[in-house]
């Protein structure tokens, strides 16, 4: 097991805090006081846009296997995200390396 923290990234912008983000942030934050996150210690930060506003509430996983970004979860899925299962939130996971970036110049 990586001895560094999964990070969670949760969007504090206004589009997302209308969308349910804060809520969303709480409901991490009570998940891991209740044990939730299991042996991983997982830190929870707000940040600025995460760039999708209409996919919010957006949040961002930084953990050992890499960055994976989720969009349009409510905080029933806070559980989940702490935790890392993934089969709950594959419909919320957004692919970040769709075919119209790699045809983008930098």
């Amino acid at each position: 097991m990586s001895s560094e923290p999964v990070v969670l990234r949760c969007c504090s912008a206004s589009s997302c805090r209308s969308a349910g983000g804060e809520r969303l942030r709480r409901a991490l934050l009570a998940a891991r006081v209740n044990g939730e996150a299991g042996e991983a210690a997982v830190l929870i930060r707000s940040v600025g846009c995460l760039k999708l506003c209409g996919r919010g509430p957006m949040v961002a996983r930084d953990g050992p296997c890499g960055t994976e970004l989720y969009g349009g979860l409510g905080s029933e899925q806070a559980a989940d995200l702490l935790a890392g299962r993934q089969a709950p939130l594959e419909p919320h996971r957004i692919d970040l390396d769709p075919p119209c970036s790699q045809l983008q110049e930098p």
